[in-house]
């Protein structure tokens, strides 16, 4: 297949890792210790994000060696033949001077050095016939990065893979801040919707909507069409973060517990323990004889790590654990499935720990279930089941209209009333939010 490439560095001044300043953590949401990262998630789009970063030495990274390296790997020798087109964005590739970086000021030898080297290798790695279609900077300018260089792709009219390209970066971009940015969308055009309903109603004609309001409709169906903007995924991870979430709560019987973490009877214990654990906490199970508070906290974070990863299952392990057929049947056929099983986990763990660790349903789990299913609801048009009665009355009549009617303002009556449900949802969940890490660490 056929691939445009669109070859992407991110913030070269920023310290390695720090947040929110490496955007190649932070917002697209990546590993720090990696030095670039493929996405080939959307047909016809291959991206190439270059982790554009300070190392501890202070030493500025090179784009055109990442870019000689990528092109070696698997996904590069993958589609290095089948590049018809290509295109540079840097965020501040950086100089000598951070001020010059951060203005975008190429006044020095070495920063367009630096941007004419890149775009010699990205030709000749990929065995192009034909020059960079654009190679351009980006920048944050108040504010988040990838949002602004979204902007920067469409507002090339004669860039005809511009609306692609976009799609695959939205597809691709798993950092909490763009999450946020995207709820706070989502709400100010609920809320701009309400607006233009009410005036609709006040008019005459409220069959024939503005193009204000189509506007508006058709943006909100933009973010939150799951399959584009990773919406589904983003709320998943928030519920698996948070309803799944291990605590010293989840265990009634610490000391119990902590003998059962130190026993070489239990494979579970020894995999918990032996293989997943840091050598510091593995010394200090060992060589305590009752849990204290310190330990009791790390063993707590810790688990809650394990939980969020993927099955912890295989049949050895869980030999002598007495698994229902149902629990062994589902850990069975996700078997070699790098999705991340927290629900399972939970279940696998409950059953190697019986009476001992406990899943517990709390008013806050209940309330992040519901805020994103209502959420979820925008897209979807299915009812979430865990909803309180009160709202499900003011959302219920949502059901079956598509925001994308161009007569939408007919159903204002039966729009308006959930608006500020949805609103209050997702001003729930941008609170949850300062709970998560920086990273998504979404399946791509």
């Amino acid at each position: 297949m056929d691939r445009y490439l669109l070859v992407i560095s991110t913030r070269g001044y920023a310290p390695k890792g720090h947040v929110p300043h490496d955007e190649f953590c932070s917002q697209w949401g990546f590993d720090q210790e990696l030095k670039y990262k493929w996405s080939l998630l959307l047909d016809g789009v291959a991206l190439l994000i270059l982790h554009g970063c300070k190392d501890e030495k202070g030493n500025l990274f090179d784009p055109a060696e990442l870019v000689r390296t990528a092109a070696g790997d698997e996904n590069g020798i993958l589609i290095k033949n089948k590049v018809y087109g290509a295109a540079f964005y840097h965020h501040s590739i950086g100089g000598k001077s951070k001020k010059q970086a951060v203005k975008g000021k190429a006044t020095e030898n070495e920063t367009e050095s630096r941007i004419s080297k890149t775009e010699t290798e990205i030709k000749k790695a990929f065995n192009l016939k034909r020059s960079l279609d654009y190679s351009r900077r980006y920048n944050q300018g108040g504010s988040i990065a990838v949002e602004e260089l979204k902007k920067d792709i469409l507002s090339i009219p004669s860039w005809k893979q511009a609306g692609q390209l976009v799609q695959a970066i939205e597809m691709t971009a798993a950092g909490l801040p763009i999450l946020v940015a995207k709820l706070r969308d989502i709400q100010s055009a609920l809320l701009r919707l309400s607006l233009l309903l009410e005036a609709a109603k006040n008019r005459s004609g409220i069959s024939e909507t503005s193009e204000l309001l189509r506007e508006v409709t058709r943006y909100i169906g933009r973010m939150t069409e799951g399959s584009r903007t990773r919406l589904h995924d983003w709320l998943g991870h928030m519920m698996n973060s948070i309803v799944w979430r291990f605590s010293i709560k989840s265990v009634t019987d610490w000391e119990k517990f902590f003998r059962l973490l130190k026993s070489d009877d239990s494979r579970v214990s020894r995999y918990i323990v032996g293989e997943c654990a840091s050598s510091e906490l593995k010394n200090q199970i060992e060589t305590s004889q009752a849990p204290n508070e310190k330990i009791v906290l790390q063993i707590a974070k810790h688990l809650n790590g394990v939980l969020q990863g993927v099955s912890i299952y295989n049949s050895q392990r869980f030999e002598t654990v007495a698994l229902d057929k149902e629990l062994k049947a589902e850990a069975e056929g996700l078997l070699g499935s790098r999705t991340p099983q927290p629900e399972l986990n939970w279940k696998l763990i409950e059953a190697a720990y019986p009476n001992i660790v406990r899943w517990q349903e709390t008013s806050e789990t209940q309330a992040i279930v519901e805020a994103c299913g209502l959420v979820s609801f925008l897209n979807s048009g299915e009812l979430p089941g865990n909803i309180s009665d009160e709202n499900r009355k003011l959302v219920a009549p949502w059901h079956g209209i598509s925001l994308k009617d161009p007569n939408v303002a007919v159903y204002a009556d039966r729009i308006i009333p959930g608006i500020p449900v949805f609103a209050g949802a997702i001003d729930y969940l941008l609170d949850q939010t300062t709970r998560l890490p920086s990273s998504l660490e979404v399946l791509r």
